[in-house]
This record gives structure tokens, C-alpha cells and sequence, in this order.
């Protein structure tokens, strides 16, 4: 991955700010960043700096989307109370319905 694709993700991910940030989008605006166009969104717009912007943009958005979708999940997942005893339920259940080996 070569430098602006870092600088790509890491503006999709969110992670650019300040200087960095404004100077990124600037390149962006100007279609030096073009060349990435296919790769991370999958479709070139030749000559529409407004038009491969909002692409960019919409990859962003989806991006962000997603992240957030995994993050609020994460957040509802609980540990169980006992893991051990959790563990051991399971391997109960799976010896009472099948023929599977004692542990030695």
C-alpha cells in the first residue's frame, strides 16, 4: 500500500485531522487522487471532479456506516457470567446428544 493509499483509508476511516486533513482534500478536489478513484470505489467518472468527489465521499459514508453498525454491536454483546461454567454446559449438551469422547 503506497502512501496515498494510507492517506485514503485512513481519511475514509475517519483518522485524518487538522492540516493533514485540509491538505488531503484539497488533493481530493483536485483529482490528483483520481488514480485511486477505481480501486477504492470501483468506477472512474473521467473529467467529473464534482461527480468522483461524491463517489469518494459516498465510499466514506458507507464506510463510517459500517464501522459504527460493528461498534453498536460489539456494544450489546455480553460475556457470559460464568465462562467456565458457560464452556462446560456446552460440552455437557454435546456429550448427552452425540457420541463424542470423555475429556482425559
Amino acid at each position: 500500500m503506497n502512501t496515498d493509499e494510507q492517506l485514503m483509508t485512513r481519511w475514509i476511516d475517519g483518522d485524518l485531522k487538522g492540516d493533514e486533513l485540509r491538505a488531503f482534500e484539497e488533493r481530493l478536489d483536485s483529482g490528483e487522487l483520481d488514480c485511486l478513484h477505481e480501486d477504492v470505489v470501483g468506477h472512474l467518472v473521467p473529467g467529473d471532479l464534482a461527480a468522483s468527489r461524491a463517489s469518494f465521499d459516498q465510499e466514506r459514508l458507507v464506510t463510517l456506516e459500517i464501522g459504527d453498525q460493528i461498534r453498536e454491536t460489539l456494544a450489546r454483546v455480553r460475556e457470559p457470567r460464568d465462562p467456565e461454567g458457560f464452556n462446560r454446559g456446552i460440552l455437557e449438551r454435546i456429550r448427552a446428544e452425540g457420541d463424542f469422547p470423555e475429556a482425559s
